[in-house]
């Protein structure tokens, strides 16, 4: 599964929330899964891995641009996280302790 994906449909709008993987980790993530990375490696793969050369820059280029084609404009911000949306995460951390 390249792409985890969420979608809700309400009357005539559709609300789609989506990631691909740009780089996986299948050591860390089989630990964490309690699986083996082999297992891992049948059935996921990250964007760098299917296209080998490709930059994050291209494919953020690419996302916007296409976006943009329809009526609607969207823009890239660059960022960190402020203090605020670092103890938003720690706080919604807490509800999904790791085992």
């Amino acid at each position: 599964k390249l792409v985890g994906s969420a979608q809700q449909r309400e009357s005539s709008r559709v609300l789609q929330h989506g990631s691909i993987a740009w780089h996986f980790d299948y050591e860390e993530t089989a630990a964490c899964l309690r699986t083996t990375s082999a297992n891992l490696e049948e059935r996921v793969a990250s964007l760098n891995q299917l296209i080998p050369n490709l930059s994050i820059e291209t494919v953020q280029n690419t996302f916007l641009a296409t976006l943009n084609g329809g009526k609607h404009r969207v823009t890239r911000t660059e960022g960190v996280f402020s203090t605020v949306h670092h103890e938003k995460v720690f706080e919604l951390m807490e509800g999904f302790p790791l085992q």
